[in-house]
């Protein structure tokens, strides 16, 4: 493929992944062949919403080696791995989506599906062992998992997320979206869970339909009760009687410096950080087990750290701002979560992957599987996470 048509195809990606929920922000990496010897990708740390053609690398296949100023994603070696194991592979997408991402948590493979998805997916999903973001030995898990099942169209990345392989564009991207459904299925199967959203971006304001943001003390904070909130609320525990997102503002404006401001500006008029509150059913039912919930994604591990800190019911807001200046995100039993970020934007990315979190953290527990990105590697996240993603985010 001609190398401008090829770039273009990964930005179109890009924004229709987006769209449906299967990327967000930085997350995941897509990239498309060119020649036996060269693919191009996305950039490393940059909006999939904002990308132009010159940001799109060129990469050799057999050394990952690149030139420019624009640095290709840190995971090239996972798609350099894949072109060369499926030479009739063209497009390949990375994502981190949210019920493979969970049923990847557990460390099972997929099998025993139906035709419907057999003839999009191959015979088995497999799921690659454990590797800490940007390594090698997170490309060669994926390589080994591909090498053995090389009729499989996506691996399972444990702990991380998920890498669809396809013949062109159109068939990496059904690939991506039929393990969304499959892994759905499987999820409501494992946990028993019934009437799960098919089309519901958790974590995300636009489809959840019922988000109130409020300004206080300087700070923007947004109260979400989303759907698959309430439909998980009676499965997973989540006290609706409990304080609501007002009653969780008001404790959280005497720590952050004085009285609400109006609606959609700082009280003192400067910028400040912005939070979300989150009603999570997961979460409720996840908080009682101890004073911390395990980061079973790397997503969360790269924000939190190991773990995410659980506050007691009766928690003050001073509890939470001194548990928010060591993480943008903590949990508060039987009633939610708290996050917060430099802006409304940030405190979405948080809220999300907590989400993610969640739903990989319930399913695990319930089944006794899979385990969290602990110690050395969950430290090893995180820093990769301050001192890498979020300056390239932030350039």
């Amino acid at each position: 493929m001609e190398k401008n048509e090829a770039k273009n195809l990964v930005i179109r990606a890009g924004h229709e992944l987006v769209a449906e929920g299967l990327i967000a922000r930085t997350w995941g990496n897509i990239s498309c062949r060119i020649s036996d010897e060269e693919f191009v990708i996305t950039p490393s740390g940059k909006s999939y919403e904002d990308l132009v053609p010159s940001e799109i690398v060129p990469v050799r296949i057999d050394d990952c080696s690149w030139s420019g100023t624009v640095r290709p994603s840190s995971e090239k070696a996972v798609h350099s791995a894949l072109y060369r194991l499926h030479p009739e592979a063209n497009f390949i997408i990375h994502t981190h989506q949210y019920y493979a991402t969970a049923i990847g948590a557990t460390g099972r493979s997929l099998r025993g599906y139906d035709a419907f998805y057999r003839e999009v997916l191959g015979r088995c999903v497999p799921c690659a062992e454990y590797g800490i973001s940007t390594t090698q030995p997170l490309a060669d898990a994926v390589e080994a998992a591909a090498a053995l099942y090389p009729e499989a169209q996506a691996i399972l990345m444990r702990n991380h997320g998920v890498v669809c392989i396809g013949v062109d564009y159109e068939s990496a991207f059904n690939a991506a979206r039929k393990l969304e459904e499959l892994c759905r299925i499987k999820y409501s199967d494992l946990t028993g869970l019934t009437d799960l959203p098919e089309n519901f971006i958790p974590g995300t304001p636009a489809a959840a339909g019922k988000v109130h943001y409020r300004e206080v003390g300087g700070r923007t904070y947004a109260f979400l009760k989303s759907p698959f909130v309430r439909r998980l609320a009676q499965a997973g525990g989540a006290d609706e009687s409990a304080e609501n997102g007002s009653d969780l503002f008001s404790k959280m404006s005497r720590p952050f410096g004085g009285g609400a401001g109006p609606l959609g500006g700082a009280a003192d008029g400067k910028p400040g950080m912005a939070g979300r509150v989150v009603k999570h059913p997961l979460g409720s039912r996840l908080a009682p087990l101890g004073k911390s919930l395990p980061a079973y994604i790397d997503d969360c591990a790269q924000m939190a750290g190991a773990s995410i800190r659980v506050l007691p019911a009766e928690a003050s807001g001073s509890d939470m701002a001194r548990a928010l200046m060591h993480a943008p995100m903590v949990f508060v039993r039987n009633k939610g979560a708290v996050c917060v970020g430099a802006d409304r934007e940030e405190a979405d990315a948080a809220c999300m992957v907590l989400e993610k979190n969640a739903m990989a953290a319930y399913v695990c527990r319930l089944l006794d599987e899979g385990k969290p990105v602990g110690g050395a590697a969950a430290m090893a996240e995180n820093l990769i996470y301050r001192f890498k993603y979020s300056k390239l985010k932030n350039s």
